[in-house]
């Protein structure tokens, strides 16, 4: 019979055959004709005959073009005919292999190529890593996102680094995020076993907030209240390279952390933390200011004794702080590997003894209530947060949807009583305020720490 050709995801490997997920939502094992290895994770285009005895072959297509004009294989829409649609669009426009690029021959790699320097400065460390685990990490873009039309068909055709299956169930948690306020996230899904270690398929990883100041990032990790303001603040672009590492951290921590003891609450409390040292690890090795890393443990240790669901990675944090001089960083790899060390033995191993750490640990003075501060301290923290925010909306001055997305978003995050300073900002910088009515949401805001997927 004539072959199909299809595009389908890869959501696993079991030693030499992979688990792909086809159009219509079929898991079919096949081993891949060739030398290419597709990442966990990447889309692929290619041949399959799905009525071939014995074990299933998928053959990656390089020149879609040349197959279909030789008529020796029929094309499968399934699901996701949008695919389908864009690949032959951009072949009659003449862009050939172009068509199933990025990526290398019948692989759709869906990391994007992106122009923001603090997130290109955690991708360029990690995605090397990535490829040589075969992991596909599937990273938006946040300014892209803060910019773009936000419809469920330009969300999943231009920014969502979604599979082919049509499965939903990505697009609405990035529709949920969206709605919470942008929390950075890498949402996972833990497809089959590998060497007894459940290896993730990234869906996608947003790595940090577009309409995050550096003020809402310290404030996240330390837990606060409205009404509060944080006396250590880590600078926007700091923040952006922390946030941007660590949630793309978390790929890789079902393979750095294995099996882990205790319970799920123990081993989030593991993943949170290796998340956080290897970013400050990175950060660090990469030439940072060591005060900022000093910031971050302070600002997280004061969330751990504010909120149950916060990790207890402060305590590693301040590890890395007396001995980061002396860890030696020969590539990512080992900073990943040290940071899963540091996670395992600096978190407790019950969700009792967790309790009680939490129970023995200070705050610490890292948040105050500015309407109750001197005048001079207000007129300090005002002028701090204006700067802050001039960092956060110049990068998305260009674009009229963006900055008015920003008065949206970005409001819900300003502590009270600098309300007015934020205004005065966007005003200065001419983004709207009033008369915004697109794609209106109900906004909450959840917990200082966005654990795991299950």
């Amino acid at each position: 019979m004539t072959a199909r050709l299809v595009v389908g995801t890869i959501r696993a490997r079991r030693g030499e055959r992979h688990d792909v997920v086809l159009p219509d939502g079929t898991v079919v094992p096949v081993a891949f004709d060739g030398e290419a290895t597709p990442a966990i994770g990447a889309d692929v285009v290619g041949l399959f005959d799905p009525e071939a005895p014995g074990t299933k072959h998928l053959t990656l297509v390089h020149d879609v073009t040349r197959l279909i004009m030789s008529g020796r294989a029929r094309i499968v829409t399934g699901g996701r005919s949008d695919v389908t649609a864009r690949m032959l669009a951009r072949m009659t426009q003449g862009a050939g292999i172009g068509a199933i690029t990025p990526g290398t021959g019948g692989i759709i790699e869906r990391t994007p190529t992106v122009e923001d320097p603090d997130l290109n400065w955690a991708l360029t460390q990690l995605a090397p890593e990535a490829r040589r685990l075969g992991l596909g990490l599937n990273v938006i873009d946040p300014l892209a996102l803060a910019k773009a039309p936000w419809e469920d068909r330009r969300l999943k055709e231009d920014l969502l680094p979604a599979d082919t299956t049509g499965d939903l169930g990505a697009l609405e948690d990035l529709k949920r995020i969206m709605a919470e306020g942008f929390t950075p996230a890498c949402r996972r899904t833990l497809f089959g076993l590998a060497r007894g270690v459940q290896v993730p398929s990234v869906d996608f990883v947003l790595p940090y907030s577009p309409f995050e100041t550096g003020h809402s990032f310290s404030a996240r990790m330390a837990g606060a209240k409205r009404a509060e303001v944080t006396r250590l603040v880590i600078p926007g672009p700091d923040a952006r390279r922390l946030s941007s590492f660590r949630e793309i951290a978390r790929a890789f921590a079902p393979r750095h952390l294995g099996r882990q003891r205790g319970n799920q609450v123990v081993a989030a409390h593991v993943e949170a933390t290796f998340a956080d040292v290897a970013a400050a690890l990175a950060y660090l090795a990469a030439g940072g200011d060591p005060r900022v890393i000093r910031a971050f443990a302070a600002l997280r240790q004061a969330g751990f004794a504010r909120s149950p669901r916060a990790p207890s990675s402060h305590q590693a944090l301040q590890t890395v702080l007396s001995v980061g001089s002396l860890i030696r960083h020969n590539g990512t790899g080992e900073i990943l590997k040290n940071a899963a060390s540091l996670a395992k033995s600096h978190t407790p191993g019950t969700e009792e003894a967790i309790l009680a750490l939490r129970a023995e640990t200070p705050e610490g003075d890292v948040l105050f209530n500015p309407s109750r501060a001197t005048a001079s301290e207000r007129d300090a923290t005002a002028a701090a947060y204006a700067e802050d925010c001039e960092d956060a909306i110049a990068r998305l001055a260009d674009v009229p949807v963006a900055l008015e997305r920003m008065g949206r978003f970005g409001l819900k995050t300003v502590p009270l009583g600098l309300d007015h300073v934020f205004d005065e900002v966007m005003d200065r910088m001419g983004a709207p305020l009033a008369g915004f009515e697109e794609e209106a949401v109900p906004m909450s805001f959840g917990s200082p720490w966005d654990q795991p997927p299950p």
